[in-house]
């Protein structure tokens, strides 16, 4: 397992097993046939309709009668729709994720309510949103179902994916009819109707209009199946239709969903201990005795995929989630058997609420700690209200004696809310404030409770009363007649006066769960549903067993078990799958797809003195120094146990030491152990971490860069690090002269004598006459030693053998001399006055010190990593690399644990100078073997990878990391960080000031020499989203690169007259730009299962057939030029999209990367030897996963793309801080603020992020708030929120200037 705050992966390697150059294997891909009978199809249409669902209300018919408990006939009702109010109707708005669940129930009721009548309503599908779609007419023309909208307009016959009008709905023509029908329903809105308590739960009503908006015709899609047609303009119709016929079928036969837009639907609970069966250690929860809370259900997702050539299929993947219990098991056994118990959210036994300790269930909670994590605890459920009130003994005769039953009484004295979630109260100001911790406790909440209003009779028509004394009031004194006023009481006097209820624990608290109000914690119970954030360290361990029981063949095996039990289930009306299907003219296959997967070349790896042995995409580090190491010049140290980390710190230092990475120079390094700074292991607020990060810096750089306690001046020696030359921002070698005690903010500086020669400016202590001179040192046998070929060496001095020579000899110090200009005459230190004046000062922001924080974590917790991280990169432009106490005590072999420590600072460390990698990458070719990155090493090559996180809702913000290789083995990184509104797309703005920062490192990394090639890896599109991801970001690529060109070459123009200052093809770099799809539900697994004990695909197992997308083709942005100038290659217009499994995965299934390449123009366009085909781009991206320069195995995506995801998502960790949204900072850390981006296009517009009244939220990119806003700066500089790793400094003298600064990786 690796280093650092999380520990390795899970992959491991296959041994001994050959490598072959193909592979047969078996996908979870089941193809879709054609139903024909008698050779001719049952239907040849399937229809679409609009669903809108409009609250209604029950309107008595007829006059005021007294009935249902004896006096006469029940009253009559019907159903009408609510009358608008404030000018808004009241239909429920279907896109919204929150009311799936209750539009799915509404549906389900009208077909159950229609079918009797018309049993094609048993056929209509219906997933929770705007589309419904029936395999034929459910209604037809009548002067009852055909009409024409009040504004003259209606649904035209195009609705869905194929429609490319404005929020998918637009007008038909003026006057044209459509035709649609009325349904009215009432269901439980807050439950299901067979829901133990239903009957206590309130009706809800509505009224469902279904319009007919298309007609699809089947005769397309038979075409496409059957190759007789390539046309695929309408696919996406019925991939649409298909989808939703897969989820509403599982519906029908009782499969259960959860959520808005469900994708998982999970077997009913009575079928999940056999399913599950002993699969890994979850069988246990299903034991009569088990006490969790929560336990695990499996189900299916499926999808219609339709691909290349004609082939249709659906891709079923079997899915695992915790559910929260309802009841906890029933315990049963021969002699007694117990029916279940509801699971409390107070448990008064194991004195817990909701799962947190709490102490005395008699006494209030005090503890601030223990309040915040009930209160997280809580958010994360779904809770039922349930209370009885004592029976009244009168009131109970009179319903006996009406011929109830005891039954019903019992019920009757049962109030109950079903499916709530907690909330803030609104009343309480804005102030979120979701629990009161007492019940009865009237300092902490109270309310006023009015006298009841006397009860009014009803006339005859319905309408209400008056009673004798209103008749005999005058109206003008009615009208003056003011509401008595109320008492203040608490929770806890409430229900003892309203309900006769004492509450059995007063001093717990009261929880408000919406406009109910607030009902005391020993009410509520814990809803059957899918857990939130379920992701403690035993449910992932359990997880990942069942995982490993279902590895390689088995899971698809399994999913075709499943697929089997899903197949056999049945609706209450005898209905099942495929007899639905076939409604449809559809049958699913019951076999998994299988094809031949190639297995491509693995690379060479190359330590300094060795080379790698691979075993199926994995190596270890065991005796091996480093290709190219790094130098740990300085470091701060902070040990958060406290004092458990000297042990830890020891260790790293002695292993980075055997892996040939260099310590700070001339100190001893048991005295850098003084630099530890330890701190409390119970420090979780921001401000304390904060300080403690600081403290640690700071104390680095007063102990190294100051020399204050003179670990160097004793020595007669200096700190060696690197500095920034502030008038041209170049980076140099340097020794520090510490400067006098009194002065703190500037250094003096030693240069290498080939850069600046003098060091010291010297005065003749006869004449007073003045010389710049350069210091030397003086040893027995060397009259003067430059004083970057000497050091100490924490025992003795040393002298360099040769010039430009790694062998040291050990000799005698003897003094400093000062040599003169004419490289002669030495002049000694009792010739010349006392401290020299530097000739070279500069301030400490140039030098750098320390170039690492190395930091010693207590335990695993997220919100304290975050914080370190935060101060470290935000506050103090330091790296900083991170070690967890508890993981470090559990290893076997401590050694390899800081082994992979030192494999993460190195890649960390590394820059321009150093040029750092652990090991160098090599590919076989006819001639021997080539250095880099096959492809990428041709040509100087732009390899950019884009990953973003995204926070929680709508009006959340986006972090997007950006990460560029630098060097042709794409191991060396450069990184930027921008933070953007909550939006799938990146702004043209982040985009452009991301590339041109990225194509700045990498110019000057390469000593001037700009991009040929740009090849760029996408992270986080979606399906829906790929074409707008082509269209939007690529532009913002090429205008990025167009400016950037202006910048970095004043003469730079574009010949091209259509280009306008936009980047074209012929000023710009061809791109290659490709989405790696991660969240997809594609298996890739060996057809039959491998003798030895790894049952997954080899590493470089690529599948790029038969299940790519049907959209795969070669790509082009603009039409090819006819001048015979320019050189293209000849490539034919082929699919570039693959499936590659890059990693050896040992346990688990391994998933493969979907690359779905949108724009390959490199394939084309000749700007190198040899075009990126499809095999080329296959290797090229496979030998990359072996270039993560924090793990010694191939990973699952291409460094570029995990290096940004990870500095993303530590981003989103800390971001809030910032933004004043979390936590309480110092006031000198600062933060961030928005600036208003420019407005998006008009086709954009529909994609914008709405809150809930429907309005687009404003969108803004974010900026240091030191950015001083009256300050002339560039976009790029201004949204710099790390500034420290980025190409721009402001403080240069010439703010046109831009340098390579000391570390520019972040995320290894």
């Amino acid at each position: 397992r690796g280093g650092g705050r999380f520990g390795g992966g899970r992959g491991g390697g296959r041994f001994g097993a050959p490598r072959p150059s193909e592979l047969m294997v078996k996908t979870n891909y089941f193809r879709v046939e054609l139903v024909k009978d008698g050779g001719t199809l049952e239907h040849n249409e399937w229809v679409q309709y609009d669903v809108e669902i409009r609250d209604a209300t029950k309107k008595r018919i007829g006059p005021y009668q007294e009935g249902g408990e004896g006096g006469g006939p029940p009253p009559r009702f019907e159903i009408v729709p609510k009358p608008p109010r404030n000018g808004k109707d009241w239909i429920m708005d279907l896109e919204r994720s929150s009311v799936g669940v209750l539009a799915r129930r509404i549906m389900t009721k009208v077909s159950e309510q229609e079918m009797q009548n018309n049993p094609s309503f048993q056929y209509l599908v219906f997933d929770g949103k705007k589309s419904a779609y029936a395999p034929q007419r459910l209604f037809t023309e009548s002067p009852t179902t055909t009409g024409v909208n009040p504004d003259g307009t209606t649904m035209p016959n195009i609705y869905g994916p194929a429609d490319t009008e404005t929020e998918n709905r637009p007008k038909a023509p003026q006057g044209s009819s459509a035709l649609y029908n009325f349904f009215d329903v009432t269901v439980k809105k807050d439950c299901d109707e067979h829901d133990a308590y239903a009957g206590r739960v309130k009706n809800a009503h509505f009224r469902v209009k279904l319009t007919q908006v298309g007609i699809i015709p089947y005769s397309h899609l038979y075409n496409y199946m059957s190759n007789k047609s390539t046309e695929t303009t309408k696919l996406s119709l019925y991939q649409q239709c298909m989808d939703i016929m897969l989820k509403s079928a599982m519906l029908k036969v009782d499969m259960m969903a959860f959520g808005g837009s469900p994708r998982a639907f999970y077997f009913p609970p009575e079928y999940q201990k056999d399913l599950i069966g002993n699969a890994g250690k979850l069988a246990s929860y299903f034991g009569q005795y088990d006490k969790h809370s929560y336990f695990p259900m499996v189900g299916l997702s499926q999808a219609t995929r339709f691909c290349e050539n004609g082939g249709v299929f659906i891709n079923t993947d079997s899915v695992i989630d915790w559910f929260n219990r309802g009841e906890h098991p029933s315990s049963s056994s021969s002699y007694n058997q117990e029916a279940p118990k509801p699971v409390c959210i107070l448990d008064d036994k194991s004195h817990k609420i909701a799962g947190v300790k709490i102490g005395d269930v008699n006494r209030p909670i005090l503890d601030r700690r223990v309040q915040e994590d009930i209160e997280n605890a809580l958010n994360k459920l779904t809770l039922h209200v349930k209370y009885k009130r004592p029976v009244d003994p009168e009131w109970a005769a009179r319903q006996r004696e009406r011929g109830k039953s005891q039954d019903w009484i019992e019920q009757r004295n049962i109030f109950v809310r079903r499916n709530k979630t907690m909330r803030p109260d609104p009343r309480e100001g804005g102030n979120n404030t979701c629990i009161k911790w007492a019940a009865d406790d009237p300092n902490i909440y109270t309310f006023e409770l009015k006298p009841p209003r006397p009860r009014r009779p009803r006339n005859n028509d319905g309408t209400p009363g008056t009673t004798m004394e209103q008749e005999a009031q005058p109206k003008e004194e009615e009208a003056k007649e003011e509401e008595p006023p109320g008492e203040m009481i608490t929770v806890y006097h409430y229900f003892q006066r309203r309900y006769n209820i004492t509450l059995k624990y007063p001093k717990m608290p009261i929880v408000f769960i919406g406009k109910e109000g607030w009902y005391p914690i020993e009410f509520l119970y814990q809803a059957f549903g899918k857990a939130k954030a379920a992701n403690s360290s035993e449910q992932v361990r359990d997880i990942l067993s069942y995982y490993d029981s279902h590895a390689g063949p088995k899971c698809v095996e399994y999913i075709e078990h499943l697929n089997n039990r899903l197949n056999v289930l049945q609706s209450k009306m005898g209905l099942d799958i495929g007899t639905i299907m076939s409604q449809f003219n559809l049958r699913k296959s019951d076999q998994p797809l299988r094809v031949m997967a190639k297995v491509l070349q693995e690379p060479v790896l190359k330590f300094q003195s060795m080379e790698g042995q691979l075993r199926n995409g994995s190596w270890n580090l065991n005796r091996v120094k480093f290709d190219t190491v790094a130098d740990l010049s300085s470091f701060a140290i902070l040990d958060m146990t406290p004092g458990r980390g000297i042990n830890y710190f020891r260790n790293l230092l002695k292993v980075c030491v055997n892996h040939g990475m260099t310590l700070p120079e001339n100190v001893n390094p048991e005295q850098m152990m003084e630099l530890v700074v330890h701190t409390d292991n119970r420090a979780r607020n921001p401000g304390e971490i904060f300080d403690a990060v600081s403290t640690a810096i700071e104390k680095a750089r007063y102990e190294i860069l100051l020399d204050r306690s003179e670990l160097f001046q004793s020595k007669k020696v200096w700190f060696k690090s690197r500095v920034i030359n502030k008038s041209n921002g170049l980076v140099e070698d340097c020794l520090v002269i510490p400067p006098p005690q009194n002065i703190d903010n500037e250094v003096g500086i030693i240069l290498r004598e080939d850069v600046w020669r003098h060091t010291h400016e010297i005065t003749n202590v006869h004449n007073g006459e003045t010389a710049n001179a350069r210091i030397m040192g003086k040893f027995v046998g060397y009259d003067a030693v430059d004083p970057f070929n000497y050091r100490w060496n924490g025992q003795s001095h040393e002298v360099r053998s040769s010039a430009n020579s790694n062998s040291w000899t050990r000799a005698e110090f003897l003094g400093h001399v000062y040599a003169l200009d004419d490289g002669k005459t030495l002049v000694s230190e009792a010739e010349i006055e006392r401290n020299p004046m530097p000739t070279m000062r500069l301030e400490t922001w140039q030098v750098e010190c320390p170039c690492v924080l190395l930091v010693f974590l207590p335990d695993n917790t997220s919100e304290r990593y975050h914080i370190v991280k935060m101060a470290s990169h935000f506050s103090f432009g330091v790296p900083c690399q991170c070690a967890v106490a508890d993981t470090f005590s559990r290893q076997k072999n401590q050694d390899q644990y800081c082994s992979n420590i030192a494999l993460k600072l190195n890649t960390k460390l590394s820059n321009s100078w150093n040029k750092a990698r652990a090991w160098g990458t090599y590919f076989n070719t006819g001639g021997g073997q080539e250095g880099g990155i096959p492809w990428v090493k041709d040509v100087p090559t732009f390899v950019m990878g884009i990953g973003v996180s995204h926070g929680l809702g709508a009006d959340s913000i986006s972090v997007i990391g950006a990460s560029v290789a630098l060097d042709e083995g794409c191991m060396r990184m450069a990184q930027e960080l921008k933070v953007q509104t909550k939006s799938d797309m990146i702004a043209d703005s982040v985009m452009q000031d991301i590339v041109k920062a990225l194509a700045i490192q990498f110019t000057t990394a390469n000593k001037g020499k700009s991009p040929e090639r740009i090849l760029v890896y996408r992270d986080g599109i979606s399906e829906g989203n790929l074409n707008r991801s082509k269209e939007n970001e690529l532009r913002s690529i090429r205008q990025a690169f167009y400016d950037f060109h202006r910048m970095y070459y004043p003469n730079f123009s574009c010949d091209n007259s259509h280009c306008e200052g936009r980047g074209c093809l012929f000023c710009t770099p061809p791109i290659t730009f490709i989405v790696c799809q991660s969240q997809h539900s594609i298996r890739v697994v060996p057809d039959e299962e491998p003798a030895d004990r790894n049952k997954n695909v080899h590493s470089g197992t690529c599948l790029d057939h038969t299940v790519m997308d049907f959209r795969n083709k070669l790509n082009m942005t603009e039409t090819l030029p006819e001048d015979p100038s320019i050189e293209l290659f000849e490539v034919k217009d082929e699919g570039y999209d693959f499936l590659l499994t890059a990693q050896g995965g040992l346990k688990g299934t391994s998933k493969p990367i979907y690359y779905r390449v949108l724009l390959n123009e490199n394939a084309i366009w000749k700007k190198g030897p040899t075009p990126l085909t499809k095999d080329a781009l296959q290797l090229c991206t496979y030998h990359q996963s072996y270039q993560y320069g924090t793990a010694t195995k191939a990973v699952r995506s291409v460094p570029v793309v995990y290096y940004s995801k990870r500095l993303a998502e530590m981003a989103m960790g800390y971001i809030n801080y910032l933004r004043g949204r979390k936590g309480e900072l110092p006031d000198t850390v600062g933060g961030v603020i928005g600036n208003q981006l420019e407005d998006v296009s008009e086709e954009e517009q529909k994609y914008l992020p709405r809150g809930r009244d429907g309005a687009p939220i404003g969108r803004f990119k974010f900026v240091r708030q030191d950015a001083d806003p009256n300050e002339s700066l560039p976009s790029e500089i201004r949204t710099e929120l790390l500034p420290s790793f980025s190409p721009f400094e402001r403080r240069l003298e010439d703010s046109n200037k831009w340098r390579s600064p000391f570390r520019p990786h972040l995320s290894a």
